[in-house]
C-alpha cells in the first residue's frame, strides 16, 4: 500500500503540473497516467498489471502507456547496479540484474533463464525462460519462494541457470537464497543470506521470510 500510494501521490503531482502549466507541459499527463497504472498494479491487480508475457516481452500499448515508468525504471536500475553484472552462486546457479541483451549467435551462455522481474520488459534468449514475475520492493511470499527454489533446481538439469530481476538485490536474491536452503545447500536462511553477501554485498535480503 505504501508503495502505490507513492507512485498515486507522484502521478496526482505530475497531473497537476501539466495542467498547470498547459501548452507543452500537458505531456506531463503521460507521466501521470504511466504512474497511476503502476500505482493501480501496487493497490489492486498485482504483479499482472504489468502484462509481462512468458517470453518477456509487453504488449505495444502496455510499453506505451508506461514508456516513462520504464524509462525511470531502466535508469534506475543502470544507476544502481552499474557495474554488477551477474554473479555466481555455484552449482550452476547465477544471480543478477536482468541482463540488457543475451547473445544472439551460439549457444547461449545459460541454458535457462528464471525471471522474477514484472516491471521491465526481458531481451529475446535463446535458450530456456521461466517467468514468474514479481512486484519489486515486495516481499516474495513463502509459496513464491518455493516455487522459485524447485524451478530453480530443476532447470540446472538442463544446463546454467541465471536467475534475475531489475537489480539482482531483492526478488532473485530471495529465491536464490530459499533454493540453498530448501535443496540443504545452506542449512539455515540466515546461512543462505550470510552466503549470498559475500558474493553480492549489496542485496536487501531478510533471512527471516525464507521459507
Amino acid at each position: 500500500l505504501r508503495v502505490g500510494a507513492v507512485y498515486l501521490l507522484g502521478a496526482i503531482a505530475s497531473a497537476a503540473a501539466g495542467l498547470r502549466l498547459g501548452g507543452s507541459g500537458l505531456w506531463l499527463l503521460w507521466p501521470a497516467l504511466s504512474l497511476s497504472l503502476v500505482a493501480l498494479s501496487y493497490l489492486a491487480l498485482g504483479a499482472g498489471g504489468f502484462q509481462k508475457r512468458t517470453d518477456g516481452t509487453m504488449p505495444f500499448a502496455t510499453h506505451l502507456l508506461l514508456l516513462p515508468y520504464l524509462l525511470g525504471a531502466r535508469f534506475n536500475a543502470w544507476l544502481w547496479s552499474a557495474g554488477d553484472g551477474v554473479s555466481e552462486i555455484g552449482e550452476g546457479v547465477w544471480l543478477g540484474r536482468l541482463p540488457r541483451r543475451f547473445a544472439k549467435n551460439g549457444a547461449p551462455k545459460f541454458a535457462t533463464v528464471v525471471d522474477l522481474c514484472a516491471e521491465l520488459p526481458s531481451p529475446r534468449h535463446a535458450g530456456r525462460r521461466i517467468a514468474m514475475p514479481a512486484l519489486d520492493l515486495i516481499p516474495l511470499s513463502r509459496e513464491e519462494l518455493r516455487n522459485a527454489a524447485e524451478a530453480i533446481e530443476k532447470a540446472r538439469a538442463h544446463g546454467p541457470v541465471l536467475v534475475c530481476c531489475a537489480l539482482g538485490y531483492g526478488r532473485s536474491a530471495a529465491a536464490v537464497a530459499a533454493w540453498l536452503v530448501m535443496t540443504d545447500r545452506a542449512p539455515t536462511p540466515e546461512a543462505a543470506a550470510q552466503r549470498l553477501r559475500a558474493i553480492r554485498p549489496q542485496i536487501a535480503l531478510d533471512p527471516r521470510r525464507l521459507p
